[in-house]
């Protein structure tokens, strides 16, 4: 794998790359052309062309590749797709994705592995596709005689099929040859359908799947429509003339509603997405929020320490959930310009840790007055935490700042 690893990062220093071409495979086109769009895995990505002609369709895409170069282009190229999101990363360990996709592109990385390698490989595409999903998969064909050769060294087809059998089917498979700048090599196109476990798993698959849809859907249309209303409102207000200062005040207010309501449904949209917040996504979406809530100069700080792939998809938004409200508490009570979210993951369980340097309160008065706790969002904070078996803390006193700590298990 080293051998490999150093082979690509110097294709991809000089720019010498055979695959480098403005369109994908034609039996990827006409695979794509024969799917809904969906979630797709683009996996050995290389500088991106089957990700973007994916993303131009429609599809959500995660690509992976695991040369630095690879990502680097890759990103480039593509600073134009917002539906493509890139991971440097070995295909053997794809813990951090979540399912489910619809269909899995390999064109060249998965002929490198063997042995236990292609069986981690195949358990991984288990996972993550859905129940008929399709992996579309193309390979050198391994030869004997040439293995000494500093090239991909290719699949032998009975590894192939022992490895991917167990959960796959095979419905396509079509052998020839490839040539490479004058370097011909047997090679076969597979075409791979995950097969279908059970009903409850394609009865949950279909359930999945619609959050999803449900979820893109408010996003795209009435998040981005009630984004516009507040912009347009905002607008509308700076247009009044001196004098009409009631008009001024009613507009401002209509404004705030709008952004009210529309951090509401994110809230909504963010209950509906499925199993997919993966730790990057905690720590982009939670600095993305506190930018929504204000424009005041906050500064967040981010850890993560330990696996977050073990915590279950419903904790996960559990303390997504908790920090937003925290960081809401932050924004609108605290007066502070410093805010820490720290994540520690060990021993089956996960403690958060929510630090604010502010103004500070009682706790006690707070918890005394009902009020007062509904208002900052304790009491549901508290309920949320105790719904997984878990504990919640607010330390803080007047001028000292605020802390909550929220102690759950990871399933």
């Amino acid at each position: 794998m080293n051998d490999t690893f150093e082979r690509l990062q110097e294709f991809y220093e000089r720019g010498a790359l055979p695959w480098d071409q403005e369109l994908p495979p034609p039996e990827v086109i006409a695979a794509l052309e024969s799917l809904t769009a969906g979630r797709a895995l683009d996996l050995g990505c290389g500088v991106g062309r089957a990700a973007r002609y994916m993303a131009a369709r429609g599809w959500h895409v995660d690509a992976i590749d695991f040369v630095p170069k690879a990502i680097e282009l890759a990103r480039e190229r593509s600073a134009d797709f917002s539906t493509i999101t890139y991971h440097t990363a070995s295909v053997t360990d794809l813990h951090f994705l979540h399912p489910p996709y619809d269909f899995a592109l390999d064109v060249g990385c998965g002929h490198s592995l063997e042995g236990e390698q292609l069986r981690t490989y195949a358990d991984q595409l288990a996972r993550l596709l859905t129940p008929n999903g399709l992996f579309l998969f193309f390979g050198r064909i391994r030869e004997p005689l040439r293995e000494e050769e500093n090239r991909p060294r290719g699949v032998h087809e009975n590894e192939l099929f022992a490895a991917f059998e167990r959960a796959f089917r095979l419905e396509k498979m079509e052998r020839g040859e490839t040539d490479v700048r004058g370097e011909v090599w047997p090679s076969a196109w597979y075409w791979w359908r995950r097969r279908a476990e059970s009903a409850a798993e394609e009865t949950q698959t279909a359930v999945e799947r619609e959050r999803l849809r449900i979820a893109r859907d408010m996003h795209d249309t009435i998040s981005q429509s009630l984004f516009g209303i507040a912009y347009g409102l905002n607008g509308c207000q700076k247009l009044v003339p001196e004098g009409l200062e009631t008009l001024r005040a009613e507009l401002a207010a209509l404004e705030q509603e709008a952004q009210k309501v529309r951090q509401e449904l994110r809230h909504v949209i963010f209950d509906l997405w499925p199993n997919e917040l993966t730790g990057e996504g905690f720590s982009a979406d939670l600095h993305r929020y506190l930018n929504d809530l204000t424009d005041q100069p906050i500064e967040l700080e981010l850890d993560i320490n330990g696996d977050f792939a073990p915590i279950a998809p419903f904790v996960r938004r559990t303390l997504y959930r908790i920090c937003q409200e925290s960081l809401a508490n932050i924004v609108h009570h605290a007066a502070a310009d410093h805010a820490r979210v720290c994540l520690d993951i060990a021993n089956e369980r996960v403690r958060l840790l929510v630090r604010d340097n502010g103004i500070g309160f009682n706790p006690a008065t707070a918890y005394g007055d009902k009020f007062v706790a509904e208002h900052f969002g304790l009491r549901g904070m508290e309920e949320r935490a105790h719904a997984l078996g878990g504990t919640f803390d607010v330390f803080s006193r007047p001028q000292e700042g605020t802390s909550i700590v929220v102690d759950i298990p990871i399933q």
